[in-house]
């Protein structure tokens, strides 16, 4: 099987690379087999894999089923849980504030939100909504995200946040955060008197036509065509997991539901020469760096992080790495049975999405870093052989 492996990565990158035809012209059968491929090593439920260039669709197909015992299969618009993928959605529906002027990233959180109860708390009484979109408010990672698993209202858990004490300065450091983060939310919320859900279904997913993206457990389960969550049992072997609606109540930090089809449209926003929705000026204050990020290069051990990535840093809801020495603006995440990878390269106009419903982000972080790898013409990376080494 790794023969094999072997020799379809480098029939992939040989065909693409050294004929005549220009990139993207093919049909997407190297592409498809390299996937297959690592469908059979990995043994997935489901997958969703589409790629966007110069605002065209160049390659997008599922994969596998929607839920292990039935025969529903996975499609462009089969809809899955982001995760934390949604929090370029969140930083891209406070960006419609700030260009109409109702916001300014300075502004200060606990002004929009006195409910904070901030008890001489300096951070939470000066960090800025651009502090908490870039998750550089110095609290301790993850603060409080135990007590979303715990199923505690989420107005109450952020009334506790004053207790808190900080780890950094603000804006010194990064510490990844879900409750925290999804503060942004809130204030859109008070700002607009809309729920989170009206607010993206008018600002971003209606002007976008993202026709299956939600952001609601109701939503999902009314999905007509959904992806159910799996968890691994062993290497190769699922179960379905049932409905869980955790983490809904931080729907900006991990709360859209969404096609394949509707991330390789918000994709198009990013790399348009005319987007929709924000100015070329927005685009790049969200997709530059706001505080550098090095522990994310080999926080989780992944080895194409490690051999690609030579610096890392977070924008406004989105990770931006140099990925040997090209921008690369992506994010990941995984959450209760599902993994997204979602990346693009600005220079190349070219973007990619993975989804999976299976607690594996392995397969869609390998099957994006591949591609990006062929892209950038860079030497390639078994990383399916190098994961099973171990």
């Amino acid at each position: 099987m790794a023969s094999l492996f072997k020799k379809l990565s480098v029939l992939f990158f040989a065909i693409v690379f050294f004929t005549s035809r220009p990139l993207f012209d093919f049909e997407g059968n190297e592409l498809d087999a390299y996937i297959q491929e690592t469908l059979k090593i990995w043994n997935p439920p489901g997958l969703a894999v589409g790629i966007i260039k110069e605002g065209r669709i160049v390659f997008l197909k599922g994969y596998g089923i929607c839920e292990i015992g039935k025969s529903e299969t996975i499609k462009a618009t089969t809809v899955f849980r982001i995760a934390s993928v949604s929090k370029t959605i969140a930083a891209g529906l406070l960006t419609t504030f700030v260009q109409e002027s109702a916001l300014r990233w300075q502004d200060k959180i606990i002004d929009r939100l006195p409910e904070l109860k901030p008890q001489n708390n300096s951070a939470l009484n000066t960090m800025t909504l651009k502090h908490v979109l870039s998750n550089s408010t110095g609290f301790p990672r993850h603060t409080y995200t135990h007590l979303l698993d715990q199923n505690v209202p989420y107005k109450k858990i952020i009334t506790k946040l004053g207790k808190v004490k900080p780890i950094c300065n603000l804006g010194q450091c990064h510490t990844y955060q879900n409750v925290i983060f999804s503060l942004s939310g809130y204030v859109a919320e008070t700002l607009s008197n809309q729920s989170y859900e009206t607010l993206l279904k008018r600002r971003i997913f209606q002007p976008l036509d993202m026709k299956n993206a939600s952001c609601s457990c109701a939503a999902f389960k009314a999905s007509p065509n959904k992806a159910m969550p799996h968890k691994k049992i062993e290497e190769g072997s699922y179960k379905v997991l049932p409905y869980n609606c955790r983490y809904y109540d931080v729907g900006p930090a991990a709360g859209v539901n969404a096609s394949a089809i509707d991330m390789l449209k918000w994709l198009k926003e990013f790399l348009s020469d005319q987007p929709t929705l924000f100015t070329k000026d927005s685009i790049n204050y969200m997709t530059n760096p706001h505080i550098e990020t090095p522990d994310e290069i080999k926080r989780w051990n992944t080895h194409w992080r490690i051999a690609r990535v030579k610096r890392a840093d977070y924008g406004l809801g989105w990770r931006i790495f140099d990925y040997s020495g090209t921008p690369f603006i992506y994010h990941g995440g995984a959450l209760q049975g599902y993994s997204a990878s979602i990346g693009m390269l600005p220079q190349q106009k070219i973007g990619i999405v993975v989804l999976t419903n299976s607690e594996n982000s392995f397969i869609t972080d390998t099957i994006m870093a591949t591609f990006i790898d062929f892209v950038l013409d860079l030497k390639p990376i078994d990383y399916n052989a190098v994961r099973k080494a171990g």
